[in-house]
């Protein structure tokens, strides 16, 4: 058996010109033993068809490559997204067709978008939150990069240059007991 779902993606005409809403919807059919809401995300994830695609429809996704967890509770939806967080310099993000997708189903009032390191800005307040990597003037912070796990080798000594002071004799005038 299978369900009709409906998937949003950006109009890129409708984007470009200005024209609310940048979000429309397209007839999908999955499986009827799979939950709805997994299977929206999906179907967003894989993207619109050559069809859709020629209809000017696209997928935003800011470098996310899909989710790794989804939860609902008390009436809202916690999304973990997959791949590496890329603000587009834009303030339109994944975050909207994102939230066009799930607040489509009445039970969802507030929708928590995650990056791949589990933040987003308002983890406990019962409203929609995005990361702040979505920001369009976010610039990711140095990352230290991991802790070796080899085991310890022996130090080994390696010559270095070290400036060399070089004495030289300068006449010195020895003063003793006045000679009578």
């Amino acid at each position: 058996m299978y369900r009709r779902i409906r998937v949003y993606f950006t109009d890129n005409d409708r984007l470009i010109a200005g024209q609310l809403p940048y979000e429309v919807p397209v007839t999908r059919f999955v499986s009827s033993s799979k939950n709805v809401i997994n299977s929206v995300l999906d179907e967003f994830f894989k993207g619109p068809g050559d069809v859709e695609r020629n209809q000017g429809l696209a997928v935003v996704n800011n470098g996310f490559t899909g989710y790794s967890k989804l939860e609902f509770v008390n009436g809202g939806v916690y999304v973990y997204l997959a791949g590496k967080c890329q603000s587009n310099g834009t303030l339109y993000t994944i975050a909207r067709p994102l939230m066009a997708n799930l607040k489509q189903f009445p039970e969802i009032k507030f929708v928590k978008i995650y990056d791949q390191f589990g933040h987003t800005r308002e983890p406990a307040a019962r409203v929609d939150s995005i990361p702040a990597c979505l920001d369009p003037t976010f610039t990711p912070s140095v990352t230290p990069r991991p802790t070796s796990t080899r085991k310890a080798s022996p130090f080994r000594l390696t010559p270095t240059r070290v400036p060399r002071l070089i004495f030289t004799p300068t006449p010195t005038k020895i003063y003793g007991p006045p000679q009578q």
